[in-house]
């Protein structure tokens, strides 16, 4: 059984195009899983004027409509869905939905699906929640992987005491955030040095949105703190994928980004040599 799942997007501007990703819709089967960030929702209804109070009716109408479908009774009067949503309804709706809200294409996950999983793939879409204390302990009981070993051993343990490491940029720290970012290591000194590693074990889609956020994590503390994005030494520690799989062409795709250099996690060790040749220090407050 497919699951697959579409992101959905407020726009403000429909005419130029501009949206916000606001929330998550994942659908295997019969079972939905529906999950919409109130604080990115609410950055999009100021700028929305007039027509903020629509999002709210539109939104609810849909997580009615989805409950529904979860207790298998009748469908909505607003959104004319069959008696369960389609990966093709949802690329209808991608392509002919041009109102305040907007839905991505589906993008299929290849894998089983339950709450958990909705909570994670949430947290990396749209916004970083807090799991319950038994979610964690299932969170922290998975293989780690080559990749991760490496950058915390040959990284993110040489670099602790001396620049920040496995930190969590969000908008308490960066004002002009509309996101929440993981990145292994950032420092300052007269630039930025900083690393984030990304296996490419995740569809295309949601490499692409990672990536995303990275490039303008990176524009937005440049801005903030006046640096010369060019003198800035950011790293992308990504692996080499099967080839010619989707994941391979995106990593070939990385190489030609300027933002950011893309090494293995067999040439992190460029990361901690970086660090200690600018002498790049912790810079936020709170540290």
């Amino acid at each position: 059984m497919k699951t697959y799942y579409t992101i959905l997007k407020l726009s403000p501007n429909t005419i130029v195009g501009d949206s916000l990703s606001v929330g998550l819709l994942v659908c295997r089967g019969n079972k939905y899983w529906l999950k919409v960030s109130d604080y990115k929702k609410n950055i999009a209804k100021k700028l929305l004027g007039d027509k903020e109070k629509s999002v709210d009716f539109v939104i609810k109408q849909l997580s009615t409509y989805l409950n529904k479908l979860n207790q298998e009774t009748q469908k909505s009067d607003l959104f004319k869905f069959e008696s369960f949503i389609t990966e093709d309804y949802i690329n209808y709706l991608n392509v002919y939905a041009n109102g305040i809200l907007q839905f991505s294409k589906a993008s299929v996950i290849d894998d089983d699906f339950d709450d958990l999983k909705f909570s994670k793939l949430y947290s990396l879409l749209i916004e970083k929640v807090m799991f319950e204390k038994n979610e964690i302990v299932q969170l922290n009981q998975h293989h780690i992987s080559v990749l991760e070993q490496k950058v915390q051993d040959r990284l993110i343990n040489k670099v602790r005491n001396k620049i920040h490491t496995e930190i969590t940029i969000d908008n308490s720290i960066l004002k002009s955030i509309y996101f929440n970012y993981d990145i292994d290591c950032i420092g300052l000194n007269g630039s930025f040095v900083g690393a984030k590693s990304l296996p490419l074990d995740h569809t295309v889609p949601t490499l692409e949105k990672n990536v995303s956020h990275y490039v303008t994590l990176i524009a937005l503390l440049s801005q903030k703190y006046d640096k010369n994005l060019n003198n800035n030494k950011f790293f992308l520690i990504a692996d080499e994928p099967s080839y010619k799989t989707p994941a391979h062409k995106f990593w070939e795709e990385m190489k030609d980004v300027s933002t950011f250099k893309l090494i293995s996690s067999d040439e992190v060790e460029q990361v901690t040599e970086t660090v200690e040749q600018t002498g790049a220090t912790k810079f936020l407050s709170y540290s």
